[in-house]
């Protein structure tokens, strides 16, 4: 089964590239469906799946499944720290930035630029 919704995330993942969203949306509940029942949830679906939501213009959900993967794979795939940094405000924002910049240790470094950029804007609107 675990290999079935490895195609099946590869499937959704090549829908999200091709613009497909509402495609991608389906595949990507069945495969979170599936993966919670069996136990078999990753970093990289959760995130994927967050993505799909943005995309959709669904961001309430993709907080809700980034916050999961959060919870669950927290040192893996610093990235969802920056996306979803971008979808609340202030104090929270800024705890999101700091931990992804802290995780990336300097691998993803545009990334990281990126996240003191929206750091700076930050602390310049919301939290001054």
């Amino acid at each position: 089964m675990q290999g079935e919704l490895v195609t099946k995330q590869e499937q959704a993942k090549y829908l999200l590239e091709s613009c497909q969203l509402d495609q991608a949306l389906q595949v990507y509940e069945s495969i979170y469906a599936d993966a919670v029942r069996l136990n078999l949830l990753n970093s990289d679906l959760l995130d994927e799946y967050a993505e799909a939501l943005i995309g959709a213009g669904i961001p309430d959900r993709a907080k809700e499944i980034y916050y999961e993967s959060i919870q669950k794979f927290p040192l893996d795939n610093p990235s969802k720290y920056f996306a979803f940094a971008q979808l609340v405000s202030g104090e929270d924002a800024a705890r999101l930035y700091l931990k992804g910049i802290e995780l990336s240790d300097n691998k993803e470094k545009s990334a990281v630029a990126a996240a003191y950029s929206a750091l700076a804007e930050l602390f310049m609107t919301d939290l001054w």
